[in-house]
């Protein structure tokens, strides 16, 4: 992973899902989620902005996901856009867990996804 949007290049995800049905999904499980809290949604561009919220040892940084039409179903790309120009190391560490925590509630309400 790069150092990028406070450390991280956007993952990836496929699923077999069409694209309306994997955007309905995830803002679902942004909805319903203890961890994730929806702060804007993009209908027309099937893309959400979220986040954990602020604890003794993050900021709260902005996930942006974002719902795409592929060829076998759909893609989902994440990325965390930090609130600072620089992430220290365990910001970074931090929002790396919350990309796969987000990857992996969706994988479940989807199934099994491939990442690119």
């Amino acid at each position: 992973m790069g150092i990028l949007n406070g450390g991280l290049k956007a993952e990836r995800h496929n699923y077999a899902t069409t694209a309306d049905e994997t955007y309905k999904a995830m803002l679902d499980l942004l909805r319903n989620s203890k961890t994730f809290t929806l702060k804007a949604r993009n209908d027309k561009k099937q893309a959400c902005i979220f986040t954990t919220g602020v604890t003794a040892f993050a900021w709260g940084e902005d996930l942006v996901a974002t719902v795409d039409a592929a060829d076998t179903g759909s893609s989902v790309s994440a990325l965390v856009r930090s609130k600072t120009k620089h992430a220290p190391l365990t910001q970074i560490h931090k929002n790396k867990k919350d990309i796969e925590l987000f990857f992996s509630e969706l994988d479940q309400k989807l199934g099994s996804a491939s990442a690119q």
